[in-house]
């Protein structure tokens, strides 16, 4: 690879990598918010309007932070095909970019479709897991197409 090619693939991982950080920091917010939904599910057994109205509250921002989620998502995994292009490889973020385009796909589908709370949740906090893996992943390419354009430029 020229200098030029090193640099647009170090561009192109580090969009990849706000594209990743964006995504997660969505989904922080979904875990919580599930996390209230779930809370106030317990307390509209015993509780009356005001339970109800808080709990409504809390799933109108889980369905609002899941549409979110799905759009950061697919820029997410566009941004990881034109590296994967750009490299001319998918390298080992390919089989983790599926993975986790179902993981996010399951834990909307959950809740939205299934209304499951507890498997949105199970699944936000696995599917966060395997981003921190990609991240790691992407800081670390971009460091070494870094590193190989220092060493062309000597």
């Amino acid at each position: 690879m020229t200098v030029q090619d090193l640099r647009k693939a170090s561009e192109q991982t580090n969009d990849c990598i706000i594209a990743a950080r964006e995504l997660y920091g969505e989904l922080v917010t979904l875990l919580r918010y599930l996390e209230k939904a779930r809370g106030w599910s317990i307390g509209n057994l015993f509780g009356g309007s005001l339970f109800r109205a808080n709990r409504n509250e809390a799933l109108s921002q889980v369905n609002s932070s899941a549409k979110y989620i799905k759009r950061l998502n697919r820029r997410y995994q566009m941004a990881l095909g034109e590296l994967s292009v750009s490299i001319k490889s998918d390298s080992s973020i390919a089989p983790s970019k599926v993975v986790l385009d179902v993981i996010i796909g399951n834990t909307v589908t959950e809740w939205i479709i299934h209304n499951d709370i507890m498997k949105a949740i199970k699944q936000n906090r696995w599917c966060l897991t395997e981003l921190e893996h990609q991240i790691a992943a992407l800081e670390d390419q971009e460091a070494l197409f870094e590193e190989q354009i220092a060493d062309l430029q000597s």
